[in-house]
């Protein structure tokens, strides 16, 4: 069986803002990298294929935290794709950063 990784980023937002704004996030990877997203409340999920490598990562978005399980991309990219992950994550649930002014392209 495939290796997982686990992610958990905490957040300080009502969850209708924090569902709204891990459903920005997921627009800009479906722009971006043309993955494909689905939603179902407040759970998601991402497929997509960069670097010969698939990647699927699903996710449940509560009133507190983002948790997250997907694809271990093995040792030579695990680092790389959980920082930056958790990078785009922290962003988009920041507070400081208003939902209007995150990418979605």
């Amino acid at each position: 069986m495939a290796k997982k990784v686990n992610m958990e980023v905490a957040h300080a937002l009502p969850l209708d803002d924090a569902l709204a704004r891990m459903r920005a996030l997921t627009d800009y990877f479906q722009n971006k990298y043309g993955a494909i997203v689905a939603w179902d409340g407040a759970k998601g999920s991402i497929k997509v294929r960069q670097l010969m490598i698939d990647f699927q990562y699903d996710f449940v978005v509560d009133d507190r935290k983002v948790l997250l399980e997907g694809t271990d991309p093995g040792f030579l990219l695990r680092k790389t794709a959980y920082d930056y992950l958790d990078q785009k994550m922290k962003r988009y649930l920041d507070p400081a950063n208003p939902l209007d002014s995150l990418p979605r392209r």
